[in-house]
Parts: C-alpha cells; structure tokens; sequence
C-alpha cells in the first residue's frame, strides 16, 4: 500500500499520504484480518500513538472509524 510509505524526509506529502491511508483503511471490508506494516510517523499521524519502534497497534474497526484494540511488543 504505497499510502503507507514512510514521508518522514518529505513531510509536504504527510497530509495527503495520511489521507490516502485513512481511507484504505476505512474502505477495507474484509474477510479477515487487515495487516499493514508501517512506520511510526505514519502510526501516529493515523491514531495519535507514538509507538516504540518494536511495537505494533491494533485497530478495531467502529463505524467510519477504527479504535485502538490493543498494542504489543514485537
């Protein structure tokens, strides 16, 4: 998913990268699980968490939104 990029070098691009995640993100309907890997500048700028950098969030996915489920160390 090219909205998952890392822009931290080019951070003009963050607001419209962002947006572009977000709505995958909101779009995708399943089956199953959606697993995105990404970097932290990206992770926070989606949910406002600033993750270690061996941790990964889970999203829970409520109306046109997510929640954050739960987090975990790798």
């Amino acid at each position: 998913m090219p909205a998952s990029n890392l822009f931290f070098s080019d951070r003009g691009r963050g607001g419209s990268q962002t947006l572009a995640a977000r709505r995958v993100l909101v779009a995708w309907s399943g089956p199953g699980a959606l697993v995105v890997v990404t970097h932290q500048v990206n992770i926070t700028d989606l949910t406002e968490i600033f993750p270690a950098s061996d941790e990964g969030i889970v999203l829970e996915r409520r109306g046109a939104g997510w929640i954050v489920a739960g987090r975990f160390r790798l």
